[in-house]
């Protein structure tokens, strides 16, 4: 029985394809790069290929547009204006692509009424499509639910946040119910929530799944911030 290639090994034999610069085998490689992890590469190539975008056929410009813009929106040194750029190309194609809507949604540079008005687009099209996979629904549930909190809608977002961590548990709803809890004034909730996101965030870590090393930060602050007001209400009640 043959053994199957590693990444190094196929994008040897690739090397003369992509020299050509055809967008197939460009598209390739940039995907057996992201197999390695390395991002700055597979920028490299895809870049490339949106030299050429436009002379794709339409389904295949928007599978290259988000791709690009994904690799524009993790680390290292993500790319925000290019990555929203990309994606606002692709809903323009697509008004219907859940998954772009919710990249969009998750943008940096957006203001929280644009993050909640493109994360609600995100949203009505998934119950649209009637899209039920536990690999795509929680994490679309996950940035309309925190939208929504930070919009001050915190009830509406909590529930919604808690039928993604149900589905699904990962670092950022566990941080994003942490946050909910805490604008609530839960801090016992905040904290439990909080520590399984410290949890979960090493465990992505050690697999290579993690896109915003920040994310330990926020976690950590919220952590202590959860800890101060819980001490805070013992404190008041022991009065």
């Amino acid at each position: 029985m043959g053994q199957s290639l590693g990444p190094d090994a196929v994008l040897a034999a690739l090397a003369p394809k992509v020299k050509t610069g055809e967008p197939r085998w460009l598209m390739t490689a940039a995907n057996m790069q992201m197999a390695k992890q390395n991002v700055p590469a597979a920028r490299e190539l895809m870049d490339q290929v949106l030299a050429k975008v436009d002379t794709l056929p339409p389904a295949t410009q928007a599978q290259v547009l988000s791709f690009t813009a994904n690799l524009y929106m993790v680390d290292p040194n993500p790319d925000s204006a290019k990555a929203k750029g990309l994606y606002e190309r692709v809903v323009k194609m697509q008004p219907d692509n859940y998954l772009a809507w919710n990249n969009l949604a998750s943008n940096k540079l957006l203001k929280p009424e644009e993050s909640l008005e493109y994360s609600t687009k995100a949203f009505d099209a998934l119950q649209r499509a009637g899209v039920t996979d536990s690999e795509t629904v929680p994490y679309i549930k996950d940035t309309h639910g925190y939208n929504l909190v930070l919009a001050g809608r915190v009830d509406e977002g909590l529930a919604i946040l808690m039928e993604a961590y149900q589905s699904k548990q990962f670092p950022d709803v566990a941080y994003h119910l942490g946050q909910a809890f805490l604008k609530q004034n839960k801090p016992e909730d905040a904290e439990k929530y909080l520590i399984e996101a410290n949890r979960l965030f090493g465990e992505y870590v050690e697999k290579r799944l993690v896109t915003d090393l920040k994310l330990q930060d926020d976690i950590s602050s919220a952590l202590q911030q959860a800890r101060e007001l819980k001490a805070k209400q013992a404190s008041g009640a022991g009065q």
